[in-house]
């Protein structure tokens, strides 16, 4: 169990300084990682539910590594509040109905699902400095020509997808802040400030949906140590150390070069898509 813990605790530092330097909600850092603990170290779980348990606990830490994350970037004041309102509705629907989606898909192509998106968002992320807005004419308000119901129906999906793969919706709000928004793009670093706001909203309302499945499903045995789809000893270590982390990720964010960061970033996500490919299928 030590053992076990010094892993978790490590995977929450590296998950927490990803989700405060980009924004990602450190779900993809937590994902895979938590896969191959949970095969290396036989933990006592059942391996038909190991996706989905490492989705739902990776949502779970993602609370308090995005209440970190918000602390941080609201002290710089990055954090364009009336973006994450016009976000907010659509993501607290698709998160709760994306974590009762998620149970429903078995492991394997869970696993599927997960590494095409991974390789997906390696691709995306993978930074040209023409896609990535630095300066010039920006968003900090909202564009009025753009309809609030097309913003609702993008959060919505964000939450879905960002339920299904574990994820705090980072991966994809801040390409639609920055990218998609026409043509009058939000800043990148506000863009991430939003995000790590918004990872909030997604990580608490993606948990009461695989609690509350696990809750009123009775063909499911509870898991060992558990709550819902939560697995607690990697929780709670996880959570502390991303917490703590996460404030430096955001002080690193304001510093470090974003294209290098970009790149290591989609590198990373290159090779644990191999690893989990390689663990589940070969």
């Amino acid at each position: 169990m030590i053992i076990e813990l010094i892993l978790y605790s490590f995977i929450g530092i590296f998950a927490g300084i990803a989700a405060g330097l980009l924004g990602v909600g450190g779900g993809l850092i937590i994902v895979p990682l938590l896969l191959f603990v949970f095969t290396s170290l036989a933990i006592p779980l059942p391996a038909e539910h190991h996706a989905h348990i490492a989705i739902a606990t990776s949502l779970a830490t993602i609370i308090f590594t995005a209440i970190s994350a918000i602390i941080a970037q609201q002290k710089k004041g990055a954090i364009l509040w009336d973006w994450f309102r016009l976000l907010l509705p659509g993501l607290i629907i698709g998160s709760f109905i994306g974590a009762i989606i998620t149970t429903q898909i078995p492991h394997q192509p869970l696993i599927v699902i997960f590494c095409s998106f991974l390789i997906f968002v390696s691709w995306k992320m993978w930074p040209k400095q023409s896609n990535i807005e630095m300066d010039g004419t920006t968003a900090l308000n909202i564009p009025m020509a753009i309809p609030h119901s097309i913003h609702y129906l993008v959060g919505m999906v964000i939450g879905i997808i960002s339920a299904i793969v574990g994820i705090g919706g980072g991966t994809m709000t801040v390409p639609y802040l920055n990218q998609a928004i026409k043509p009058r793009p939000v800043p990148i670093k506000n863009s991430i400030a939003v995000s790590s706001a918004l990872g909030l909203p997604i990580a608490i309302f993606s948990t009461m949906g695989f609690i509350a499945q696990q809750t009123f499903d009775e063909t499911l045995t509870p898991f060992t140590h558990s709550i819902g789809y939560i697995y607690l000893p990697a929780f709670i270590s996880i959570s502390i150390f991303a917490f703590i982390s996460a404030k430096l990720g955001v002080y690193l964010s304001h510093k470090l070069d974003k294209i290098i960061l970009l790149r290591f970033f989609s590198l990373l996500l290159m090779f644990q898509t191999a690893k989990l490919i390689y663990d589940n299928f070969l």
